[in-house]
């Protein structure tokens, strides 16, 4: 074969390959560019939710600080380090299943039992509009409650 016939045919390969190769380049480069866009939207929502989280934290936490204790109340010692700290509210709260009187249907339900001085920073907003005394207080020795209209339906 001659040296033009084989320059030749081995530059129609070469194109061949490029253009194939060309595409898949594309593709690695398309790829490149989403996994940016993804990190770039993942610390955009982070940068949100640190930024809310700085600038509302109290009315979301209801407080500047939370001490939680586990299976058991504070004891005397610890509640006179609390009180020494400034205002306080106390809460306690439980997990527990709530499930529909003919059984059909149940749901992984939190019940939080919140004092007279819940929250400390923010306000306790409710649908229709109540005051905790009317949710919470006591009638026929019964306390009143607060739970979404979800857990009804």
């Amino acid at each position: 074969m001659p040296l033009s016939q084989t320059l030749r045919l081995a530059v129609r390969f070469s194109l061949r390959e490029m253009r194939g190769g060309l595409s898949g380049f594309l593709i690695f480069l398309a790829c490149i560019a989403l996994g940016v866009a993804a990190i770039g939207g993942v610390n955009s929502v982070a940068r949100s939710i640190t930024a809310g989280v700085a600038n509302q934290g109290q009315t979301l936490l209801g407080g500047d600080l939370r001490f939680q204790i586990n299976q058991r109340d504070a004891s005397q010692p610890e509640r006179g380090f609390l009180d020494g700290l400034g205002e306080i509210s106390r809460t306690a709260s439980m997990r527990s299943m709530a499930r529909l009187a003919d059984g059909t249907d149940q749901a992984l339900v939190e019940a939080k039992a919140v004092d007279h001085a819940y929250p400390l920073y923010g306000t306790l907003e409710t649908e229709p509009a109540l005051s905790k005394q009317e949710l919470f207080g006591e009638e026929f020795g019964v306390f009143g409650a607060a739970a979404p209209d979800l857990l009804f339906e």
